[in-house]
């Protein structure tokens, strides 16, 4: 069950392939009982191949610490020209701690959104879905609830789509370009 659930987050994040562009960043974090980085693109575009071999080896097993794939999450060195969005997939066993209030200080520390795929078991409300609701409130993210990761692959559009909203870019860029808007060069607007 655990390999399945696994196996559909690994495909839902290779979907993304359709959603990024090579300046977008992809780091992709595995957690159990720890966390570690087990893919980033780095300042290029991802490269989708070198991902599937990155998570191939990696075994569903151990503990669920959400904590400490948010806190090396936020140790991403934070790029002033991109906006940051963390999907956090949890299967909410409660084996670990799980503060909201201090992972919310870390990831808008880290100038992290957030976006969460919660999953549980059939009759489970364990005490983690309440911390991962109350960090989701907190940050206004998104939180989808599922029994199976099926249809990930949506949900990880969707999120994209939301918070990437109507703009093709966000934020402080100098305008590059040929020609002129309302009588001045493209090139001399400022950022």
């Amino acid at each position: 069950s655990g390999r399945i659930k696994f196996d559909a987050a690994i495909e839902a994040v290779l979907s993304l392939k359709r959603h990024l562009t090579d300046r977008d960043r992809l780091s992709v974090i595995t957690f159990s009982d720890t966390a570690r980085v087990a893919y980033d693109s780095g300042a290029g575009g991802a490269d989708f191949a070198a991902l599937r071999d990155a998570l191939d080896p990696v075994r569903p097993a151990g503990a669920t610490d959400v904590m400490k794939a948010i806190e090396l999450a936020a140790q991403q060195a934070p790029d002033p020209e991109r906006m940051g969005l963390m999907i956090l997939v949890s299967d909410l066993v409660p084996t670990r701690p799980f503060d909201p209030a201090r992972a919310r200080r870390l990831l808008v520390g880290g100038g992290l959104s957030l976006a969460v795929v919660a999953t549980e078991s059939p009759g489970a409300r364990p005490s983690a879905a309440v911390g991962l609701e109350q960090l989701a409130e907190a940050m206004k993210a998104p939180l989808v609830t599922r029994r199976r990761l099926t249809g990930l692959a949506a949900v990880f559009a969707d999120f994209l789509r939301r918070f990437r909203g109507e703009a093709i870019r966000r934020g402080r860029f100098r305008p590059a370009g040929d020609g002129s808007v309302l009588g001045l060069p493209v090139a001399s607007m400022p950022p």
